[in-house]
């Protein structure tokens, strides 16, 4: 507490005086009043311990000094009494000091206290008493014990109000109780000012209103020159946003606000967050209210309605956020800048299957639709799924959705699996479950999506986006069908789930997509390779392990991408490599080509010049910006003019370069070809024109460009624009006649009926020619203003004075008749703003959205170009080849020389990855079993080899020396071995469903890859499994396969049970000499040096000890494993010499190992010869056959 200081002149140490001395004070707090001597109260003392009028004597007596003198003279409270009825001022400070104050306690000195200001302190009193309580939607401050409009308390439900009001009232029973009285007078100004607080303002009913009529949705409500969030969502934006979240006075709802011009980065920020976000804008205009030609009429809040919602999946295809004379996708995206360019929303719906005889489940029969309505793509699928949902995880990979909706009811393990994805709050991904009535779960789905679509055609005037017609370019634009309702023949299932998306749609004003249902396709189409989520996970395709966009092969991939949909191009062939021998060498053939006419000189050059002026936007560089996701905003009605003059700019300017350059003659194959004459096609070309003709294309460009100036003026297209301009310039017009009749208006006045005015020198010498002009007040603009000299005589009086420049000495005016033609000139521009709005919307609904899949499938075919270019740039990239596919009646083969990991050696310095070789033939060695310690690279080069597999099928050129392959029908892998919680999903029990997964689908022409399969068990279990799957995979299924495992047994038994279809190898490595001074630790733990060259044989040991040494693990411990792990192999050698020597006797066994030591030693001089031969090839042959002796060497002993 403040502590006062007496003045110099008080009643302090300096003796006596009048003056006043500073109070002991706080905030709102000051020294309560002395008592009189004698306990009794004088004449003018309140009562009810209101403040003392001689403030200087309460702080004298209250010194430390007047204390200790008053201890020291003995003072007695009992005989300080004062007699006296109208005392001295002198006298009554000398007998108040030589008064004893009683001990009080710090509690009792603090209830004493009174407030020195009664309002601020029952303010402050109220203030403390506020709660935090969720009120009608959003959490809003609260006074405790305040009762509501309805007269409930409006405590929380159990009554809390009532309980601190009654408290409060049966504490100032006590009229002697000084602070009771005081607690309940501050209540009571509480109460009072939190009653008037209730009432809700105008605006704050409206935003209520809208609250209620939008539950869910984070609302942006534009309140003048701001856009505002209230309650709860005033709460959230805060925290998402960093921007000041605050309570008005006196008003219901938690506040915080954003600039208008700022929104489009503030929507994006809370979208970005998982919020589902809509803005409200104020739809009524000032003129035209006060004229009364409004919803509201003249009286009321102006009226304002929702006008955007937006989601992750529906930012980039809703209303513009952005300023109507920019483009949609200015602002912060954190999905374009972690490579992500598509914005699907997937629905699931689905329906248990059936049980077996046994009781087993025969499977969910599950059914998706997904949907990017920023570019009009539809994509469906209906499976039949197992327990663990691997079908719907590879959907959910490939489509990376940016919102999931679940059709209710679902399985356990579907909701499951969501959650496990996308169930945490770093995911990115917004779930939201449609409830089951909802559902089409008793039929009628069909019926709706029918029902929906002709409404729509109804509502749109019957247009169809170009349905009816094949685009240009065949199947390049990949656009099909004949009617929507052919397109609607779909499954059960699927047909639920886009009847339950395109419900959802609507609400967003995107539900138009279902008149493109003939351009809906599946998933997987026929010709591509199905891959599981494992290979897509595993082998790092789409994304890397950790999340990341960087260092996966689709990275590597559309690194040279320059338009944003090539980059969704490259991204569809990377996840559906093709199985079509024909299609794959047309893609390959196409990406040769353009290795070398695309780079510098090459006759393609000028092409790729133009598409990356016209469609290049990637990482915000030059070109036309994103121009499918403008057509697609076109088709929905919501693009911007600077939207829609880019996008057809940008399809016709390239389609003029390339016919400028040659046209479709310019490519050689026949796939580059097609692509160029679908991207000039004569009709795009004109289709484009017509359309720019109509509006102002260079006001567009430069920014200039609204919704109420872009549209050429057109008397045929557009009559109500022409009249609703002439109105405005009629109004103009009268607003001008009006100059001349109040200039002669200030020189009748200016006569004075034949008196001349003071200063005057005659009224029409005086009156300057009038003119309007306008100023600047605040943030608004004044217009229509009277500028006048300040001494010029004559100024009606009627005539408003506005402002004033003294500098200039001039003075503006509003003269009543100006105010009445400005009025009515405000109201003709408003009538014809909205008849602009109006019209723009019919433009782009009637003239633009049906050229829709016209311009798209041109605008795909440059996509086309841009993502074979992209794999030509890959193509450059040195120790990259072109592989070869062999016929289809070769057996199945897979060979690869000298081949690299592809993003592996593009994070590497240069030259530092060592390559590796591998040759599969289903009629030889089909089955490769490499062991080896860890570290060693096997699992990269089992990766390495599924990877340059699947870039070969993707048309792409694979770095190796020479690439060799048949057309697998799939690639399978199992790799990793982690559990599933969220699936309740042991680490055994992954590993076992997803190899079940593979011996069930693979085939002759497959590729299976298995890491340490059965490492999640016990040591026997684990071989056991080991040994079984792959003797199965060997002899039965006959694939290609790569095989990882620490079990040297398994390899060497199915090695010789399998010799012509079944090899081993290791990668090399130099083991230190552990007595060096650089070696292990003891106990035999030794270090080794990796080589990472594949070599033939079995590893004898995995030096699983030198990774733990590696990793840090303590010496000690190090040493301790290694003397416990030489004393389990002794152990083991023991029980085997044990079980030897009584099966065959002390001289065979001797017998057979003097043959050991000899083969060993022929196998240490075979590898001694192998390194020092001249070539790695030389080597490895040297390797084989010594393998081969030692294998000849060991059945003989066998037999025998």
């Amino acid at each position: 507490m403040k502590r006062g200081r007496p003045s110099p002149g008080g009643a302090g140490k300096s003796g006596g005086g009048t003056a006043k001395s500073k109070p002991i004070t706080s905030f709102f707090f000051k020294a309560p009043p002395k008592a009189p001597a004698g306990g009794g109260a004088s004449a003018g003392a309140p009562s009810d311990g209101a403040p003392d009028a001689s403030p200087s004597t309460a702080t004298a007596e209250a010194t430390p000094a007047a204390k200790r003198r008053r201890e020291d003279e003995g003072a007695d409270d009992a005989n300080a009494v004062d007699t006296s009825e109208t005392p001295d001022p002198r006298t009554a400070v000398k007998a108040s000091t030589d008064a004893a104050i009683p001990r009080m306690s710090a509690e009792e000195m603090l209830e004493a206290i009174g407030p020195s200001d009664p309002d601020r302190h029952a303010a402050f009193v109220e203030k403390l008493g506020r709660r935090f309580i969720p009120r009608e939607g959003g959490r809003v401050y609260e006074r405790a014990g305040v009762e509501a409009e309805d007269g409930d308390p409006r405590g929380d439900e159990r009554g809390e109000g009532d309980e601190r009001r009654r408290a409060d009232e049966d504490a100032g029973q006590d009229d002697a109780d000084e602070g009771g009285a005081r607690r309940r007078r501050a209540g009571k100004v509480a109460t009072s000012k939190a009653s008037a607080s209730v009432k809700l303002t105008p605006l704050e009913e409206q935003v209520k209103k809208c609250k209620a009529d939008h539950p869910g949705v984070l609302l942006l409500i534009e309140v003048g020159y701001k856009f505002h969030f209230y309650g709860e969502d005033a709460e959230i934006a805060s925290k998402v946003l960093n921007i000041f979240a605050y309570h008005p006075k006196d008003r219901l709802y938690l506040t915080a606000s954003v600039p208008v011009p700022r929104l489009h980065i503030y929507v994006r920020r809370l979208v970005d967050a998982g919020h589902k976000v809509g803005v409200i804008r104020q739809t009524e205009t000032a003129a035209l209210k006060a004229a009364g030609e409004t919803e509201g009429g003249k009286s009321g809040v102006f009226e304002r309605r929702l006008v955007g919602l937006y989601t992750r999946s529906t930012l980039e295809a809703g209303v513009a956020i952005a300023s109507e004379t920019s483009t949609n996708d200015e602002g912060e995206s954190a999905a374009a800048q972690d490579g992500r360019t598509s914005a699907y929303l997937l629905c699931v719906a689905e329906r248990p299957g059936d049980e077996n005889d046994d009781g087993s489940d025969r499977g969910t029969r599950i059914g998706v639709a997904a949907i990017d309505a920023s570019t009009g793509d539809v994509r469906h699928d209906e499976f039949v799924d197992t327990r663990m949902r691997p079908g719907l995880e590879a959907r959910l990979i490939l489509t990376s959705p940016q919102e999931v909706l679940v059709v209710e009811p679902v399985s356990s393990a579907t909701s499951k699996m969501i959650d496990a994805m996308y169930g945490g709050s770093t995911s990115g991904v917004r779930v939201e479950r449609v409830a089951r009535g909802s559902g089409y779960e008793d039929g009628g789905a069909a019926a709706a999506v029918a029902a929906a679509t002709a409404e729509f055609a109804a509502r749109s005037g019957g247009r169809s986006g170009g349905v009816g017609a094949t685009p240009a370019g065949g199947n390049v634009g990949e656009d099909a069908g004949d009617n929507v309702g052919d397109a609607l023949n779909l499954p059960e299932q699927t047909t639920r789930a886009v009847a339950v998306a395109f419900d959802w749609l609507r609400q967003f004003g995107l539900d138009g997509m279902l008149l493109l249902a003939p351009t809906f396709r599946p998933m997987s189409a026929a010709g591509e390779m199905n891959l599981a989520p494992n290979v897509l996970r595993q082998l790092e395709m789409l994304r890397t392990r950790d999340g990341k966009h960087r260092g996966s092969l689709l990275w590597l991939l559309d690194d040279g991408t320059r338009t944003a949909a090539g980059a969704r191009a490259i991204r569809r062939w990377v996840s559906h490599p093709l199985t079509n021998g024909d299609a794959i060498r047309t893609r390959l053939d196409a990406v040769e080509e353009l290795r070398t006419e695309a780079d510098a000189g090459g006759a393609l050059e000028p092409v790729f010049e133009s598409l990356a002026k016209y469609h290049g936007a990637r990482a915000g560089g030059k070109g036309g910006g994103d121009v499918e996701r403008y057509l697609g905003r076109i088709f929905h009605g919501t693009a911007t003019p600077a939207e829609l003059v880019a996008a057809l700019s940008a399809v016709g300017g390239f389609a003029k370069e390339i016919v400028s350059a040659g046209g479709d003659s310019l490519g050689r194959t026949g796939l580059t070809r097609e692509l160029l004459a679908a991207a000039c096609d004569p009709a795009v070309v004109h289709t484009c024109d017509e359309l720019l003709s109509r509006v102002d294309v260079e006001a567009a460009r430069a920014g200039r460009a609204t919704a109420a100036t872009v549209l050429l003026p057109d008397p045929v297209k557009f009559p109500q624009l022409e009249r609703t301009r002439e109105a405005v310039a009629s109004a103009e017009r009268a607003l001008q006649d009006l100059l001349p009749a109040l200039r002669q208006k200030i020189i009748d006045n200016s006569k004075g009926g034949g008196k001349p005015q003071a200063g005057g020198k005659g009224g029409l010498q005086l009156t300057p020619r009038l003119t309007y002009t306008s100023v600047r007040q605040g943030s608004s603009q004044v217009e229509h203003l009277i500028e006048l000299p300040d001494t010029l005589p004559g100024i009606p009086t009627n005539w408003i004075r506005v402002s004033t420049n003294k500098s200039k000495k001039v003075v503006r005016y509003h003269p009543p008749e100006v105010l009445d033609a400005a009025a009515t000139l405000e109201q003709s521009r408003e009538r014809h703003s909205a008849a602009c709005a109006a019209a723009w919307r019919g433009f782009l609904a009637d003239d633009a959205a049906g050229a829709f899949l016209e311009l798209r499938a041109a605008t795909r075919a440059a996509a086309g170009l841009d993502a074979l270019a992209s794999l030509a740039s890959v193509a450059r990239l040195d120790g990259y080849v072109k592989p070869t596919l062999l016929p289809d009646g070769h057996p199945p083969t897979i060979r690869f020389v000298d081949g690299r990991h592809p993003t592996l050696e593009a994070v590497l310095d240069p030259g530092s990855f060592v390559p590796n070789s591998v040759d599969l033939r289903n009629d030889a060695v089909r089955a490769l079993v490499i062991t080896g310690p860890n570290m060693g690279g096997k699992s990269c080069f089992i990766r390495q080899t599924a990877l340059l597999a699947l870039m070969a099928q993707m048309g792409s050129y694979v770095p190796a020396t020479v690439a060799e392959l048949t057309v697998l029908d799939g690639v399978y892998t199992r790799m990793g071995a982690s559990d599933n919680l969220a699936m309740g999903s042991s680490t055994f029990l992954e590993e076992m469903s997803e190899c079940s997964s593979i011996l069930r689908s693979a085939t002759e022409k497959s590729l299976v890859v298995l890491d340490e399969l059965g490492r999640g068990t016990s040591t026997h279990d684990g071989v056991a499994v080991a040994h079984a799957t792959l003797d199965y995979i060997i002899s039965d299924l006959k694939p290609m396969c790569l095989f990882v495992t620490h079990y040297p047994d398994v390899a060497r038994d199915l090695a010789r049970k399998h010799r012509k279809h079944c090899d081993t190898q290791y990668p090399s490595y130099v083991e230190v000499d552990e007595n060096d001074e650089n070696g292990g630790a003891e106990g035999g733990a030794g270090r080794i040096e990796f080589l990472y060259r594949l070599t033939p044989g079995v590893a004898h040991r995995s030096y699983g000890l030198n990774v733990a040494r590696m990793a840090g693990v303590p010496a000690d411990v190090v040493a301790a494993a290694a003397s416990k792990a030489r004393e389990m192999e002794e152990a083991v050698a023991a029980r085997a010499m044990a079980r030897d020597v009584a099966r065959f006797g002390p001289e065979e066994v001797e017998r057979r190992s003097r043959e050991t030591i000899r083969l060993a030693e022929e196998a240490a001089a075979a590898m001694d010869a192998a390194l020092a031969a001249a070539t790695p090839e030389e080597g490895a042959e040297i390797i084989r056959r010594a393998q081969a002796k030692v294998l000849a060497a060991m059945d003989a002993t066998d037999a025998s």
